[in-house]
């Protein structure tokens, strides 16, 4: 988990240990979380960073299409989750811009 195995060890183990297989999520997170910070460092420009979390939640179905026979890849690994994650983090930059109009009609 600390280090983002763990969904590595899944793939490559299969169900380990199955009081910690409830980690998978936080692992996705995390590294999903290293990649964005990195990825907002490189582009830089809002358009760019939207364009990105928007690539990832088209291609996250498609990856989970391509493995549909393997459970393990199309429930755990990274790319099959990351579209969950760019949602959010999408809504939220929605939800923000609507703010700031918002505020700035009321001025």
């Amino acid at each position: 988990m600390l280090t983002f195995w763990h969904n590595v060890m899944i793939d490559y183990y299969g169900y380990f240990n199955y009081a910690v297989n409830i980690y998978w999520f936080l692992s996705v997170e995390e590294f999903f979380y290293l990649i964005f910070l990195l990825s907002c460092l490189f582009l830089r420009k809002t358009k760019l960073i939207i364009l990105m979390l928007v690539n990832i939640v088209l291609i996250a179905p498609i990856y989970r299409y391509i493995n549909r026979k393997d459970e393990i890849i199309f429930m755990y690994s990274y790319l099959a989750c990351f579209d969950s994650i760019a949602i959010d983090i999408l809504v939220a930059l929605v939800k923000n811009n609507v703010k700031s109009l918002q505020q700035k009609r009321l001025l």
